[in-house]
């Protein structure tokens, strides 16, 4: 197929943006309400669990450092 040899306008080339947004928007497949719930409760699950595991490591580390400190002194 030859392709058109004028430029469409900017006016055309906006509406044409527009017109496949819409098109690509409806090939979305959304998530019910249930899996969305599942999901929201098993990222906040996960985050709270990284948050105890990276305080532990954290309280390890400085435990370990005031260990080091007291035998310099």
């Amino acid at each position: 197929m030859a392709e058109s040899t004028t430029k469409k306008g900017f006016f055309a080339r906006i509406a044409g943006f527009f017109k496949n947004l819409k098109a690509e928007i409806k090939k979305i497949n959304w998530p019910t309400k249930e899996q969305t719930a599942k999901q929201t409760l098993a990222v906040v699950i996960i985050s709270i669990l990284l948050c105890l595991f990276i305080r532990g490591i954290d309280i390890l580390a400085q435990l370990a450092v005031n260990a080091m400190s007291t035998l310099v002194k």
